[in-house]
């Protein structure tokens, strides 16, 4: 019995600080940044499962991420807290997951399974995808991946054919709540050659399939549906690769100094600091020296350091598709508990066992201080209002957060407000200039100036001369 509660305390005792630490996020309200499409889509308040499984929402083709909404819907809305609950309550259950997965493959080794957990449960860079309504598909679609990672390994160390059955589900459903999940074949392929050494490709053909599958439909939604991701497309090989760098440094950097975290990065803007720069001389040194130690012969950091980098991949996005300042902290949650997995288990190699007790005890403090960060963080999140508020503090030249501010002013009829943001969203061109404009517009229009209207009408389709609303509302204004 000692045994059986010795190996549950920890996991339990980082479930309960960290239900502690995100408690906050059930007080949240609904943002206008992606959550509006959710809400305004019928099926999943009416349940409608053949809508949920037929439909194409915000260009992605994720029923079951649907289905998790209608489930939340049933249950509280136009209350919120269900949705938030639902989405800790899948973080949290994702933590004992990742926590059992590195005790398990690391032979009962618990302090990396509770040093990397930890750091998960309740890292700043988290706050976006829990506390966040939209991004519930990260942690709903991690749930799904750890599940497959954790069945497939039973059928390799059981070899009983529903094991491989459960797994392969697990991922069909993990890829229709969010294709971040393609990456799996490739996890558990290093799982094979690593840990298991074994060399065979013909359990992987299913998952190898289902991967190929969900990348060309998800490239194909992306080009076809989504205007907003064809600028992007401007940036030249070399600029793309200098920004895939960028944002790679900006984030290890952050791992360790999660500071300034923002909802929205301008491109090729971000304003590097001291202590960013200090944490990407840790990461470069553990690497240099581990390599230099010889590190690399061992099968376990090969292992990590694969799918830590595998996991690493959805997020710089080497597939040319998405906005160029597309990058967002949500992107990083399926890779930040095994890259912390991948430091850790690097400095137990390099460090005697009494070194390596002191830096655990330093881990345990500064998470706590990170903790912290993530609490404050999480009001962020509360409202419209403090979410944009805050993107414009951290960036005060964004067009976008000056455009949902703007969104949000009108939703509420305070006119000189929205008025303001779009001419500060406007000192500058952007892709959202013809939004703005559009805004602009109904702005002059509820303060009874149709002339001014007229006029960021016809300033928004030079900007964009296809843009269907400005141009009816245009026509109607002329009495065409």
């Amino acid at each position: 019995m000692w045994q059986r509660l010795s190996r549950w305390a920890p996991i339990v005792s980082i479930f309960a600080f960290s239900a502690v630490v995100f408690h906050r996020t059930l007080f949240n309200y609904f943002t206008n940044w992606d959550d509006t499409y959710y809400l305004s889509f019928e099926g999943i308040h009416q349940f409608d499962l053949q809508q949920i499984f037929s439909s194409i929402l915000v260009n992605n083709y994720f029923p079951f991420t649907l289905l998790g909404y209608a489930l939340d819907s049933q249950i509280c809305y136009p209350e919120v807290w269900c949705f938030h609950l639902s989405s800790l309550l899948l973080h949290l259950g994702n933590a004992v997951l990742f926590y059992f997965l590195v005790e398990r493959l690391m032979k009962k080794n618990r302090i990396l399974a509770v040093l990397s957990t930890f750091l998960f449960a309740i890292h700043p860079l988290q706050v976006e995808a829990v506390a966040w309504m939209s991004a519930k598909n990260y942690p709903q679609s991690f749930f799904f991946y750890l599940s497959s990672l954790h069945l497939y390994v039973s059928w390799r160390e059981k070899e009983k054919k529903a094991y491989y059955i459960l797994s392969l589900a697990a991922f069909v459903v993990g890829l229709l709540t969010k294709h971040i999940v393609f990456i799996t074949p490739v996890v558990l392929w290093s799982l094979d050659f690593f840990y298991f050494q074994k060399r065979s490709w013909k359990g992987l053909l299913p998952f190898w399939l289902g991967a190929l599958a969900t990348g060309i439909t998800a490239m194909v939604l992306y080009w076809e549906g989504n205007e907003t991701l064809v600028p992007s497309m401007n940036l030249t090989g070399s600029e793309r690769v200098v920004f895939w760098l960028q944002n790679i440094l900006f984030y290890l950097g952050k791992l360790l100094a999660p500071f300034q975290l923002s909802a929205l990065y301008d491109s090729f803007q971000h304003d590097f600091r001291w202590y960013d720069f200090a944490a990407l001389a840790v990461w470069m040194t553990v690497l240099v020296i581990s390599l230099l130690r010889g590190l690399w012969k061992d099968h376990f950091w090969r292992q990590w350091f694969v799918i830590a980098a595998i996991s690493v991949l959805p997020f710089i996005k080497l597939v040319p598709f998405g906005s160029s300042s597309s990058f967002s902290d949500r992107y990083l949650y399926f890779g930040i508990g095994f890259i912390f997995l991948w430091l850790f288990y690097s400095l137990q190699r390099l460090l005697d066992r009494n070194a390596f007790s002191i830096f655990s005890v330093f881990v345990i403090a500064i998470g706590l201080g990170f903790s912290v960060l993530t609490f404050e963080r999480i009001a962020v999140w509360q409202n419209p209002t403090t979410l944009w508020a805050d993107v414009l503090e951290k960036n005060p030249t964004s067009a976008a957060a000056r455009l949902k501010l703007a969104e949000l002013y009108l939703s509420l009829q305070d006119w000189p407000a929205a008025l303001e943001q779009t001419l500060r969203g406007l000192e500058k061109p952007s892709r959202y200039s013809s939004t703005l404009y559009y805004q602009q517009a109904l702005c002059y229009l509820g303060l009874r100036q149709k002339d001014k209207a007229v006029a960021s009408l016809e300033a928004g389709l030079q900007e964009k001369p296809d843009f269907v609303l400005a141009q009816k509302l245009l026509n109607r204004l002329r009495g065409r």
